[in-house]
């Protein structure tokens, strides 16, 4: 990286990542937490719901989320912002109206369970999800990264309170989602007048709602597809295994989800690098060897994670969930060829070649759907966690052949290295179960990976500290 895109980068990341990494950590411990006051039907219950409203969501507003992001972002289109605002939030309009029509159409042909609760989780989560984005996207990192910690604190503080003091049942984590989303989007409105800035602006020039819908309306069915890859899983086990073993499965994924938001941090810092240097002269460079480090930090950060939740995973989950720990270090596996797998999801981003992605998704859907009957009578959750690591390394391959003739990505030692520490890394999950062992384990890759990584960020922020 030349001087400029690092200090962009590390800056990036260490908001994101402050933002992110608190919020996150506070959100999979409360998991574990819930399990000594949610049964595992309850708990799995929330978790497909939550599940199926994040399926929902863009495909009422036409994915305007993704559309937003990318143009806001765009210095191309630094003097229309207002007009994409605007689209973007008459789109946040059509998408409550028609979906309300929908889901309570659903309702009287198939009632839900606690319908009013998700019914309204669901209208603030809509909302919510393109309203920081906006944030994001003209700049105000800071406030997206104190709305992400408002949302979390809030879920958090809320929900212990009514289960620890008022004995409340699964309605309580619905109601705490609620508020804590209506919070923010309250606050970001205060902070940055979006009601103001789209009555103000007269209209929506027509290029730009055909702009970004040419762009997002292809990223649709790349996004519902890789739902179905992720998700589908939980559909399958709620109906071959139960809805207790979804609940136990909620937990794992929780426990895996720890790598996944390193990865989200990692996403967001770098589509915005991406985007505004992907017309730069060394760009095929610069990618390749970012892609490569990246496959390394993700490869290490599975040993840490992996061994140490399996040190102490015993100790802190309910016994009723004590099955899943040898789930963990799989589905970390899958989070990492599902990170690589958005990597290069972000080339077809920078080339505004949507529509390129598609392949790749419906080939892994496919085989994903296959795999999932063929794996889970066979091995049950086991055969689900082997599903998703088969079809995000397929899609991983795919992408990485296919995307040769936007931004060649070449493959160095450094990912050589990486796929051996996974594969030993799965042989000693196999063969060894002392927490002592795991813990060392854990700690001598976390020493690894800062050796690796660490100096060049801690000379970044200790300068900038100096500066400032």
């Amino acid at each position: 990286m030349t001087q400029k895109r690092e200090k962009a980068f590390l800056n990036g990341l260490y908001i994101y990542t402050i933002g992110n990494l608190g919020s996150k950590i506070i959100s999979t411990i409360l998991f574990p937490i819930f399990s000594f006051y949610i049964s595992p039907s309850e708990m799995g219950f929330y978790d497909l719901s939550l599940v199926i409203i994040y399926l929902v969501s863009p495909i009422f507003t036409m994915n305007t989320r993704e559309g937003a992001i990318r143009f806001l972002i765009d210095p191309q289109y630094s003097s229309v912002k207002d007009s994409v605002i605007k689209y973007t939030i008459k789109n946040i309009i059509n998408g409550v109206f028609y979906s309300t029509i929908a889901i309570f159409t659903i309702q009287l042909i198939h009632p839900i369970p606690y319908f009013g609760w998700v019914y309204v989780t669901y209208l603030s989560i809509l909302i919510y999800e393109i309203v920081i984005q906006i944030a994001r996207g003209i700049g105000e990192t800071k406030l997206f990264v104190a709305s992400g910690i408002l949302n979390t604190f809030i879920i958090a503080s809320t929900s212990i309170v009514l289960f620890v003091f008022f004995k409340a049942d699964i309605r309580a984590v619905f109601f705490a989602n609620i508020i804590s989303r209506l919070a923010c989007i309250i606050l970001i409105n205060y902070k940055i007048h979006y009601i103001q800035s789209v009555i103000k602006t007269k209209g929506i020039k027509s290029s730009i709602d055909k702009s970004m819908l040419r762009y997002a309306l292809p990223l649709l069915p790349n996004f519902i597809l890789f739902w179905l890859i992720e998700n589908l899983s939980r559909i399958f086990i709620n109906k071959y295994l139960g809805i207790d073993q979804n609940g136990l499965f909620a937990i794992v994924v929780k426990f895996s989800s720890i790598l996944l938001t390193f990865s989200f941090i990692f996403y967001q810092t770098w589509q915005e690098l991406a985007i505004k240097y992907y017309n730069s002269d060394d760009r095929d460079y610069f990618f390749s060897k970012v892609f490569n480090q990246y496959f390394l930090g993700l490869s290490l950060a599975v040993m840490i994670i992996g061994f140490g939740t399996k040190s102490v995973y015993p100790f802190i989950v309910d016994k009723n969930y004590h099955a899943g720990i040898i789930y963990i270090y799989p589905m970390l596996v899958s989070v990492v060829f599902y990170a690589l797998a958005f990597f290069l999801d972000t080339l077809y981003q920078c080339s505004k070649k949507s529509r390129k992605a598609l392949p790749s998704i419906i080939s892994t859907t496919i085989l994903s759907i296959i795999l999932n009957f063929a794996l889970i009578k066979l091995l049950g959750i086991m055969g689900i966690t082997y599903t998703l690591i088969i079809s995000y390394l397929f899609l991983t391959i795919f992408r990485l052949i296919d995307s040769r003739k936007i931004v060649p990505i070449r493959i160095n030692k450094e990912s050589y290295f990486a796929v051996a520490l996974l594969v030993i890394g799965w042989v000693i999950n196999q063969k060894i179960s002392n927490i002592f062992v795991l813990s060392g384990i854990a700690l001598i890759s976390a020493s690894v990976f800062l050796l690796i990584f660490g100096k060049r960020a801690l000379l970044h922020f200790t300068n900038k500290r100096q500066l400032d």
